[in-house]
């Protein structure tokens, strides 16, 4: 028969894990809401994209096709969330960020580079192709489709490269592909992920762009895909051909 005093300590100890529960329960739900009001986020400002072009040109079958599907998801969040429903897509990002205390990253894929002394940074080189356009973060974020995050990596510790992250925006992907391409061009080593973490293109400083999934160069025309690696999976392969490739070749 327990004691008083051991019964204190196991409903104690049950109380504990209730909590426990609760904790996990509660940040289940935030996980949800985070990824379905990304989601809105991502569709209003794909739809706020097509609306200024259909303004500037007839859409194409494909984008009109695009553009439905992208207000079919917006309107189905907004009915759960309809707060969000005056929102311009700006607006959508700050109580996102209001909300959650954290910056919105849904449609920002990441470049890790390296910055070394003597060569250009990516944000230089940023600055130099579209001057001005980062002036303007919030009209940049409502206008522009791809919004990359910047991280630096190689000279600073990760906590400093989280801390000095920055974000350049593009107005295509087509853009986006042909300043990796300058950049690589400049000697810049760089390791492009997409918004899930898996590694699409690499540079390793020889003045040229790779795709991650099968190492062959960038070619006229050619476009961003993800490979089935994560950034520290896509290392730990350069890694091992690098020192496989340094193994001195045996003479029979």
């Amino acid at each position: 028969m327990l004691t008083t005093k051991d019964n204190t300590r196991l409903l104690a100890t049950a109380g504990k894990g209730n909590e426990s529960a609760q904790a996990m329960q509660s940040k289940k739900i935030e996980d949800q809401q985070k990824s379905e009001k990304t989601k809105l986020i991502k569709a209003q400002i794909k739809c706020e994209q097509f609306e200024i072009k259909s303004q500037e040109s007839d859409l194409t079958s494909t984008e009109k096709k695009e553009m439905d599907n992208n207000q079919k998801v917006r309107d189905q969040m907004l009915d759960k969330y309809s707060a969000y429903k005056e929102m311009n897509s700006e607006e959508m990002i700050k109580t996102y960020e209001d909300e959650f205390k954290e910056s919105f990253t849904g449609n920002i894929s990441a470049i890790e580079y390296d910055k070394e002394p003597g060569k250009k940074s990516l944000e230089e080189l940023y600055e130099e192709k579209f001057p001005g356009r980062k002036d303007n973060d919030n009209e940049a974020k409502n206008k522009l489709p791809l919004m990359i995050q910047l991280l630096f990596g190689g000279n600073e510790s990760n906590e400093d490269a989280m801390q000095n992250q920055k974000s350049l925006y593009f107005e295509s992907s087509e853009e986006l592909t042909q300043f990796l391409q300058d950049a690589a061009a400049e000697g810049i080593k760089m390791r492009i992920m997409d918004e899930n973490g898996k590694v699409m293109a690499y540079s390793n400083g020889d003045g040229k762009l790779y795709h991650a999934d099968n190492g062959l160069k960038f070619e006229t025309g050619d476009s961003l895909r993800s490979s089935d690696m994560f950034l520290d999976e896509f290392i730990a392969q350069q890694t091992e051909q690098a020192q496989q490739n340094a193994l001195p070749t045996m003479k029979p």
